[in-house]
């Protein structure tokens, strides 16, 4: 019987549709960030899957985008409460102070920092449903390789080096 169920939204994704808590010079203010450029969000796999080739990567767009934007990292689950991690990091460590990454995004802002960014950029993830509810494009990078290698444990080359592209965003 129909009448006995209540149709409803995901609890998951609700947030997504709250209104922004801060404006954006306040929530650049918060992270530390200049207000003045544009934010971009990286939104890396769990630490289980950071190879060495994954932390190269992760390391070079990170650098390439912080010399031209402000940069928020979205830690994943598993590397926020340090799960998972023993296999590339120091289990008592996150992944992005292995990396000498520092601005992370608080998990209560995620959705927030979505819809402050120009777009959001990912080697890969399936975070990409809730960048796509906030119309926001999102660019992979090296996507391939890094699928390759996860299903092969070989890791081949099949985009040019990071060191040859450009990520090709620019400032308003």
């Amino acid at each position: 019987n129909l009448d006995k169920f209540l149709v409803t939204g995901s609890l998951q994704y609700q947030s997504i549709f709250e209104k922004k808590k801060l404006n954006y010079k306040n929530f650049c203010k918060k992270y530390n960030l200049d207000f003045k450029k544009d934010l971009v969000l990286f939104l890396p796999l769990g630490p289980q899957h950071h190879t060495k080739q994954y932390k190269e990567d992760y390391k070079k767009i990170c650098d390439k985008l912080e010399s031209k934007f402000n940069l928020l990292i979205k830690g994943h689950p598993a590397d926020i409460f340090k799960r998972k991690n023993t296999q590339f990091y120091n289990k008592n460590k996150h992944s992005w102070e292995i990396l000498g990454i520092d601005n992370i995004c608080k998990p209560a802002d995620f959705y927030e920092a979505i819809q402050y960014s120009k777009c959001c950029v990912s080697i890969y993830s399936t975070v990409f449903v809730e960048v796509n509810l906030n119309n926001k494009p999102i660019i992979f990078v090296n996507k391939y390789d890094h699928i390759h290698n996860m299903m092969t444990n070989k890791f081949k080359k099949f985009s040019k080096s990071l060191d040859d592209q450009t990520l090709f965003l620019n400032q308003r």
